[in-house]
């Protein structure tokens, strides 16, 4: 008896994901790189000999998935997009509201991205990341004494990213970061939480500074879990 075999008819792509699946991988190898500009509408349907109306839609899939924006007008087009930590906030903001997301898991979502850099912190810090390290636990330690909200602890976080050099890394921390402070807009928490979450900025720079791995690093798992408490 012959096995049964599930086989389903290939499917045809559309002429304008075919064009747009050509362009990506243009951008993708660095051919085509953030700000340059794309071929016109009417070289791209010499190019691939198709009309207008499929150019258009290739572009629009393009545009939908974040890799070009269209600049109308003389001068205009379609230019490769410089994706940012703004573009993967609004993503992961996206995937909050329409599936919830708990704080539990937001926190252990910071703790996979936060301590994987830590080697590359500790390997790539460079003496003007300490600096910068340094201005910021002084600013927040003056808006806390002048008693300004802002989100200079926070920042902190995102510094840390910076000092691995790798640009990927810093990109995903600071969109969960930018997520995790719209959280706390909804909240009001004391003048001793925000403190005590300086102290341990300031405990964290002196044990970076020290090369101090494993306390650095346990100091740090603890922190962001304490982070937690405030919800």
């Amino acid at each position: 008896m012959n096995p049964q075999v599930s086989i389903r008819p290939l499917k045809r792509k559309r002429l304008s994901e075919e064009i747009s699946q050509q362009l990506k991988k243009e951008i993708f190898s660095g051919n085509l790189k953030p700000g340059d500009r794309l071929p016109s509408e009417n070289r791209l349907r010499e190019m691939f000999v198709v009309g207008r109306p499929v150019v258009r839609e290739a572009l629009r899939n393009l545009e939908n998935s974040g890799l070009v924006y269209v600049k109308p007008g003389a001068g205009g087009g379609a230019f490769v997009k410089k994706i940012s930590s703004i573009d993967l906030s609004e993503t992961f903001e996206g995937i909050i509201r329409l599936d919830p997301v708990s704080m539990a898991e937001l926190t252990e979502a910071r703790l996979a991205v936060e301590m994987a850099m830590v080697p590359m912190i500790f390997q790539n810090i460079r003496p003007d990341d300490i600096k910068a390290l340094e201005r910021n636990t002084v600013e927040a330690k003056e808006a806390l004494k002048s008693g300004i909200p802002d989100a200079k602890n926070l920042r902190f976080h995102f510094l840390l990213a910076n000092a691995s050099h790798n640009q990927l890394m810093t990109k995903i921390t600071e969109a969960l970061l930018r997520v995790f402070a719209k959280l706390l807009e909804t909240l009001e928490y004391s003048y001793e939480r925000k403190k005590r979450i300086l102290k341990d900025h300031e405990t964290l720079l002196t044990l970076l500074r020290d090369k101090q791995y494993k306390k650095f690093e346990q100091t740090l798992e603890k922190h962001i879990r304490d982070t937690a408490n405030l919800f």
